[in-house]
């Protein structure tokens, strides 16, 4: 299933990270690590790619390295929940009132205060 989503877009981050699962589960920890690479090499900030190659350099001792991708991976999460908050808000602005715009603010400060 993999594959066939790469045949479509080989930049296809997701298809690619999960491919390297594959091969991370089968005990292939080297070529899921390219796998990943690859993926970030077209989504820099992938999280999931991020974390799962710190599972894979774990995997092969490698410590400094997996400690750097899974602050790379905390640190594109929380900038991929602080966008969706983002975007969330501005559309709330546009259709609703102020009430609900409030609502939507007291919400994200919940969420931004909680990833800190």
């Amino acid at each position: 299933m993999f594959r066939q989503s790469l045949e479509l877009d080989p930049k296809f981050a997701p298809a690619l990270t999960n491919l390297g699962n594959v091969f991370l589960e089968r005990g292939n920890a080297e070529e899921a690590l390219r796998l990943y690479e690859e993926a970030l090499t077209y989504d820099p900030n992938y999280s999931s790619a991020h974390h799962n190659m710190a599972a894979a350099l774990k995997k092969l001792g490698r410590i400094r390295p997996m400690v750097q991708h899974l602050k790379d991976a905390q640190k594109a999460f929380r900038e991929k929940e602080r966008e969706t908050a983002r975007k969330e808000v501005s559309g709330c602005m546009s259709r609703g009132g102020p009430t609900t715009v409030l609502l939507i603010a007291v919400g994200v400060l919940q969420v931004a205060t909680f990833w800190r």
